[in-house]
């Protein structure tokens, strides 16, 4: 049963190593089959998700977790590949790289990404962890003519290898303290014997700071512009949701419940990485010209949001996040796949090169404005109630400053949000030829739109739902 209940992964690693044979051993021009298979094998892994449902236990000596938390951010991430996959088939298909190599390495990624969610044991959850930064630094440099792409690598690589090394100063002295690095028995471990030690406080430092840099919390967050703006824009997208989304579930795995002894002095660090990190970001994408960094520092912005969960740390602020991050995933995508439709024609970088979009592709240019309205957090979208359950839980916690603080800086992102807007709908295009849009970008951008008003309009299930699977009680 302990194989049947990783099938998901056995079945990405599988897929992954056919494809990469097949990478090899076809020629270029007939690997047009690649973005398929890369899609049915993560939704045969959806599929393989279901034998897992509704089981509580450990497997593999208390490492991994079958629980409805696991199966929750499995089931988010596949369809994280399942959206990158298809918004990519065009893009990499115009590539003069091959782009089997490709996939195989977004398979890769997503299996980290679930080994991160699923893992109970931090070893576990660091070797997912690296899993998926192997990958993502390979993805960052794709483009090996790009020397944009060559510089987003190498500080990703260079930064990511910093702060994977503070993650495991981290765990040495946590393990070296208590004598184990499984959150279950960190969960048993004496309260009052893990909140007086200095050592711990230490090390709880340095996991946050690990950590901080995957999600790209300010001022873990030097990497994350550059590396936006010099990936391939399908990677971005990856970048954008994917390592996130796992480095959050990681969190929540680790704090609230493996170091709940040391909450009194998390709990404040969290919420003064949230406040900077959603200021900072809001007020330099104000100033950005290129989508692709403006994009950087909403994410950096929403991440701070999103942390304000982490930092109350009660059962309703945990399902907020994970409320979040399901609707984060869909808009994104969009957005991104928006962005792709415009870079497959050699524009898009700038926010000018959007004028007239309203014209030349006008459902499409909608759909963009309903992944900004969510973004805002305008109501009867999905983004709305995500800031609202975040905002609410603040509130009842304690923390009015930082709701306060989330409700103006959600202002202060309308600024930049709206510049995107007022160049598609208010200023004439360049170029006045009908922008066509791929089926595969048409079903991300229409997925997603649909989605993002449909988890906003009818919230009251997908709450549920995620009350039945929170870890946090």
């Amino acid at each position: 049963m302990d194989y049947l209940y990783i099938l998901p992964e056995l079945i990405l690693v599988a897929v992954a190593l056919v494809l990469l044979v097949a990478s090899a051993v076809v020629d270029k021009g007939r690997q047009g089959f690649i973005p398929a298979v890369t899609a049915a094998g993560f939704l045969a892994a959806m599929v393989a998700v279901y034998p897992a449902i509704g089981q509580q236990s450990s497997i593999f000596g208390r490492m991994v977790a079958v629980d409805g938390f696991a199966q929750f951010f499995k089931v988010i991430f596949l369809a994280v590949g399942i959206l990158v996959t298809l918004a990519s088939a065009g893009y990499m298909a115009k590539q003069e790289t091959s782009g089997g190599e490709y996939y195989v390495l977004l398979m890769f990624a997503v299996t980290g990404m679930i080994i991160m969610a699923s893992s109970t044991d931090l070893l576990a959850i660091w070797l997912g962890l690296e899993l998926v930064s192997m990958a993502s630094y390979v993805l960052a440099g794709y483009r090996r003519e790009d020397p944009k792409s060559n510089e987003a690598a190498i500080k990703y690589f260079l930064m990511g290898a910093i702060a994977s090394a503070a993650l495991l100063f981290g765990l040495s002295l946590l393990y070296g303290f208590t004598g184990t690095t499984n959150l279950l028995d960190l969960t048993n471990y004496e309260q009052k014997a893990m909140s007086g030690s200095a050592v711990l406080r230490v090390a709880m430092f340095f996991l946050v700071a690990g950590f901080g840099f995957k999600v790209a919390l300010v001022p873990f967050h030097m990497w994350a512009p550059d590396a936006y703006e010099g990936a391939p824009t399908p990677v971005t997208a990856f970048f954008s949701i994917g390592p996130k989304a796992a480095g959050l579930a990681a969190l929540i795995r680790i704090f609230p419940i493996g170091l709940a002894g040391l909450a009194g002095h998390w709990s404040i660090l969290f919420a003064i990485l949230a406040a900077v990190s959603m200021t900072v970001g809001n007020l330099t994408a104000l100033g950005q010209k290129n989508i692709k960094r403006m994009m950087a520092y909403s994410s950096i912005a929403q991440i701070g949001y999103i942390t304000i969960g982490l930092a109350v740390s009660s059962a309703r602020s945990i399902e907020a996040i994970m409320y979040y991050v399901l609707a984060y995933v869909f808009i994104n995508a969009g957005l991104f796949a928006m962005i792709i439709l415009l870079d497959e024609r050699g524009i898009g970088q700038k926010i000018e090169d959007y004028a007239g979009l309203s014209q030349r592709a006008p459902m499409a240019a909608a759909a963009m404005v309903v992944f900004f309205v969510a973004l805002i957090g305008i109501p009867f979208t999905s983004g709305f109630f995500a800031k609202f359950f975040i905002f609410t839980s603040a509130v009842e916690s304690g923390f009015m400053w930082l709701a306060i603080l989330l409700a103006v800086n959600s202002a202060i992102s309308v600024g930049y949000y709206y510049g995107v807007v007022r160049a598609m709908y208010l200023e004439a295009p360049k170029d006045p030829s009908p922008v066509k849009v791929p089926p595969s970008l048409g079903a991300v951008l229409l997925t997603g739109a649909l989605a993002t008003l449909a988890i906003g309009i009818f919230s009251e299930p997908f709450l549920r739902l995620i009350g039945l699977v929170s870890p946090v009680r």
